[in-house]
């Protein structure tokens, strides 16, 4: 191995774990960062202004995987050299050109701003690209180049982010570039497509050994933990100490190469075995039995996914989609399973009724949304239909929130003959519109997945800010953890507090604090801390949204031992909840009838209403009402009348489980 640029260790100035090498920022402003695109982890970016240098990495024959993604309006290349990029290129994601031959994925990365897990030789008939093996026609061209990113013409910059470079002076195997793209993808959480269900259990850490080897750590409801492996063979691990959620000291014992395994205290992936035996871990995956994630439109469709017996017979199943309706009208198909002279009433459909209502059906039982819960025309929305043999029973998934179940007492048993097509039953009931990331699971998929697959699309978790009124201790790291666990919630995110604009500055939402504040943020390693407050009475004030390890380049002693407490007097955690604009009216209006919750109607503004419904149990509606000064905030327990008003906001509190 030549280098290897690990996530846990990006910064502007990057020391490789192999080799001589560090990669160091050239030009503008590279910072890191601990999250992009739904996936947790750390990671240099920078914008078209943005030059970095790794160095001359790439010897003349060479392996090279990599984990980077564009982030901005700016798509030219990212990883390049001399005749030489790996990753992107001209507004494609998927593209590799080494010495004269050039492989890209044509069908569905274009424009994307998704982590790109990409390993290529340029001795290798093929490149994988996202875990999907892809046909190349290398020479052995393009090697003993330095890499960089914006060093080239300024019409080929990017926007952009990496988290990840491996290069080899060797052709690795098919199966070291599965191993190797299999660590990429888990920690892009993206995994073969993302990460399971049973791997979706939280709260959950991810650790590894190595560049090839991932598992995924969970605790019990017995306090104590389990680490999936890759063969499927759980660890059992005990706290030995104190430990609030996954941070403390844990020992798990009967690793697959025997011995005892210890973690350390910290939310990173620092996992260290007490053998000289790397454990191979890895989580299993959830994958599709048929998948197609471009984009199809009307003109395509209908499309054929196999046939149903192979698919979706007796079994437990889901359909995903990413869907767009152009055009009223209905029933509308996403989803059927027929043949020539099946019996409607028993096949399979999925579509939108005229009313814009979802309905799943089949074997004579059907499933359909309220009529709050529906299509909206030419907006895009993430869809999920999954039915539960064990439990008979079916739910919808809108934007990753269930909007209905329903008992189905039978699985679907389709004919030998069925076929299941997406965007038409019997070449007739045609979608009106398009379908991408459309995917097939012959299994139930949790809840955090779905989530996952909707990426931006999936309704997002209240945020609720705390403080010392609210009996906040203002301590440790470890007790910031411990005060949103109790309250069932998890501690916010560096981008819960802080959000970046277009010419890459953070600012602190929903508003700075006064003085020096230091707000603790998961997502990164343990204690991590980011400043929230605007200087003010302040000697030495510090940029808000730069976290400590940014200002004074270590990790706070009074993070961890609850000393200095008069800097982190708020604190800001993640609630199980969402809220959706209530009526078909996309919450213009009030409850003017209901069960009133009484409260001390401090709320400010409609997100601080919001958040008093989370505080409180039994509100299930948040009503705003706007004036010149201030405004209202109405909480309840039940709606019973709604009128529509251009002054009010009314939402629906709903659980994301």
């Amino acid at each position: 191995m030549i280098s290897w640029f690990r996530s846990e260790d990006a910064a502007a100035s990057w020391k490789s774990r192999v080799g001589p090498f560090t990669a160091e920022a050239k030009a503008g402003s590279v910072r890191t960062a601990t999250r992009h695109y739904g996936a947790e982890l750390k990671h240099v970016y920078g914008d078209s202004k943005s030059s970095f240098s790794f160095g001359d990495i790439v010897p003349a024959t060479f392996t090279m995987c990599s984990l980077s993604a564009y982030t901005g309006i700016a798509q030219g290349k990212i990883l390049r050299g001399e005749s030489f990029w790996h990753g992107h290129a001209d507004g494609q994601a998927g593209s590799v050109f080494y010495g004269g031959q050039w492989v890209r994925d044509e069908k569905n990365l274009t424009g994307t701003r998704s982590w790109i897990a990409l390993c290529a030789s340029n001795q290798h008939e093929y490149i994988f690209l996202d875990g999907v093996e892809v046909p190349a026609k290398f020479a052995g061209g393009g090697g003993n180049t330095a890499i960089g990113v914006n060093d080239g013409p300024e019409d080929e910059h990017s926007d952009w982010a990496v988290a990840e470079v491996m290069t080899w002076d060797r052709v690795l195997t098919r199966s070291e570039m599965v191993d190797v793209q299999n660590y990429l993808r888990a920690k892009a959480k993206t995994c073969q497509p993302e990460q399971s269900a049973q791997c979706d259990t939280a709260p959950c850490v991810s650790l590894f050994v190595g560049p090839n080897r991932h598992n995924v750590m969970f605790r019990n409801d017995d306090g104590t933990a389990t680490v999936k492996t890759y063969s499927g063979t759980p660890i059992s691990c005990v706290c030995k100490g104190h430990c609030v959620g996954l941070v403390g000291s844990w020992r798990c014992d009967d690793g697959p190469f025997g011995g005892h395994y210890t973690i350390s205290p910290s939310y990173s992936d620092d996992w260290t075995p007490e053998t000289n035996r790397d454990s191979l871990l890895l989580c299993t995956v959830a994958r599709p039995v048929w998948s197609e994630k471009g984009e199809v439109d009307s003109k395509r469709f209908a499309l054929q996914a196999g046939a149903s017996k192979e698919l979706v017979k007796d079994t437990s199943f889901t359909l995903t989609a990413t869907i767009r309706r152009d055009a009223g009208g209905g029933p509308q198909t996403l989803f059927s399973s027929s043949h020539e002279s099946s019996i409607v009433d028993k096949d399979l459909r999925v579509f939108v009724n005229a009313d814009s209502t979802f309905t799943f059906h089949f074997g004579g039982q059907s499933c359909q949304t309220a009529p709050t819960e529906k299509s909206v025309a030419s907006e895009w929305q993430h869809l999920a239909f999954m039915y539960d043999m064990e439990q008979n029973e079916t739910r919808i998934y809108l934007n990753a929130l269930e909007i209905k179940s329903c008992a189905f007492t039978s699985s679907f048993s389709p004919d030998d003959a069925a076929k299941l097509v997406l965007g038409a039953y019997k070449d007739s009931n045609m979608w009106i519109g398009a379908m991408k990331e459309s995917a097939i699971y012959a299994q139930t998929l949790s809840t955090p997945l779905i989530g996952r697959l909707a990426g931006d699309l999936a309704l997002p978790k209240a945020m609720v800010w705390f403080s010392h009124e609210d009996s906040w201790n203002r301590k440790s790291f470890v007790e910031a953890v411990s005060f949103c666990a109790k309250r069932k919630m998890k501690l916010a995110h560096f981008e819960d507090y802080c959000t970046q604009n277009s010419d890459g500055v953070f600012t602190v939402r929903p508003r700075v604090a006064p003085g020096d504040q230091w707000a603790a943020y998961a997502g990164a390693q343990e204690n991590s801390w980011v400043q929230i407050g605007n200087g003010a009475s302040t000697k030495s004030p510090v940029e808000p949204c730069k976290t400590y390890e940014q200002q004074f380049g270590d990790k706070p002693v009074w993070g961890m031992d609850g000393n200095a407490y008069r800097y982190k007097s708020f604190l800001a955690c993640k609630a199980s909840y969402g809220f959706i604009p209530y009526s078909a009216d996309k919450g213009q209006g009030k409850c003017e009838k209901g069960d009133l919750i009484p409260h001390d109607n401090a709320a400010k503004t409609e997100s601080a209403c919001k958040m008093h419904c989370v505080k409180e149990s039994s509100c299930a509606f948040a009503s705003w009402s706007a004036a010149e000064q201030d405004g209202t905030c109405s909480l309840f327990s039940t709606c019973d009348t709604w009128t529509a008003s251009s002054s009010s906001m009314t939402w629906i509190k709903k659980p994301l489980r």
